[in-house]
């Protein structure tokens, strides 16, 4: 009885909210499929409303998402540590929502909780059990929390990602062979990574042209293609500008460092920071001997072994903010 109210409430709630009845259709189709489960299996199955809430997040229904955890909670009350944490991610997701919509006066509300919980160590005992901290390095920046707040989210999000590339071994040691290239042909190597270099995007559209600017006599001009929607958008184009692609989306995180190992990088350019696409496990392998950040993130990406250095402006970064950054920093004349 308890789903089927979740359900009919959350369907509700998107016909009330949505004009596009093909999204309302996936919810059902994926809800209705989890309620058969738990109808056929067992009502008390906290897997399947995990299902559910999975389902829920997918589609933006982040206010039934509360309700179904609170429900996995009571019929599991040991697992009240790992809720904490999804009612964290749950909030956030709320309150970019809010913002997205300009439903200022909900985001205000929601980001005050936040913090709140935050200050008041509401899921220490969960990331002290070796949970991340749950607060989107992206959600950090772009809402108005304090600078050790993003730092310490970066650094916690970094953490992460070198766990996940101390789990996956190279296939090969990886070698030092972008020396041997520069002494036979004195010409620096600069590799690109991103995930949005050829796709509509602020980073694709800036940094395009920056790729075929580079001095063709003394430089190699690498593009590391992180999705594959971005390949079919490159294989469109008439002239790279010579720029060499490399896909990489079809490799493993070891995989992809090796290629860029193998192709003698002397200097790679990170364009992601913590967004959308980015394998930032790549770099943890230190594949080239010079890592920096440029663009794509507005601060510190929180591990300084795996990006040493960040390319700022002192509009964007000023020089008393450096505290906050685990990269060092590099000071471009202009605003980028």
């Amino acid at each position: 009885w308890l789903t089927t109210f979740f359900i009919v409430h959350t369907l509700a709630q998107a016909q009330w909210r949505m004009a596009r009845p093909e999204r309302l259709d996936r919810i059902h189709n994926r809800v209705r499929l989890s309620v058969d489960e738990i109808v056929e299996k067992s009502p008390l199955d906290v897997q399947l409303y995990s299902q559910i809430e999975n389902a829920c997040k997918d589609h933006g229904e982040h206010n039934s998402r509360f309700r179904i955890l609170a429900t996995i909670v009571r019929i599991e009350p040991e697992l009240r540590d790992h809720v904490c944490l999804l009612r964290a991610y749950a909030l956030g997701d709320r309150l970019f929502w809010h913002a997205r919509a300009c439903r200022f006066e909900e985001r205000d509300k929601d980001f005050k909780l936040w913090v709140s919980l935050w200050n008041r160590g509401y899921w220490n005992e969960a990331v002290n059990q070796g949970h991340i901290l749950p607060v989107l390095p992206f959600y950090a920046l772009v809402f108005p929390f304090n600078m050790t707040h993003v730092l310490a989210t970066s650094v916690a999000w970094a953490g992460k990602f070198r766990r996940n590339a101390q789990a996956e071994q190279l296939p090969l040691p990886l070698s030092a062979g972008c020396l041997h290239s520069f002494q036979r042909d004195r010409r620096l190597r600069i590799g690109y990574i991103s995930s949005d270099i050829y796709r509509v995007h602020p980073v694709g559209k800036s940094i395009n042209a920056v790729l075929r600017l580079h001095d063709p006599e003394r430089f190699e001009v690498f593009a590391y293609l992180l999705v594959p929607d971005q390949v079919d958008e490159a294989a469109q184009l008439e002239d790279t500008g010579g720029v060499q692609l490399q896909d990489v989306s079809i490799h493993s995180s070891a995989e992809g460092a090796e290629v860029i190992n193998q192709d003698g990088i002397h200097i790679l350019i990170e364009l992601n920071g913590h967004t959308s696409g980015v394998r930032m496990e790549m770099l943890a392998y230190r594949p080239a001997p010079i890592a920096m950040h440029y663009m794509g993130f507005g601060a510190t990406i929180g591990g300084a072994d795996m990006v040493g250095y960040f390319l700022a402006d002192t509009a964007v970064s000023t020089p008393e903010l450096s505290v906050y950054y685990t990269e060092k920093l590099v000071f471009i004349p202009a605003t980028f």
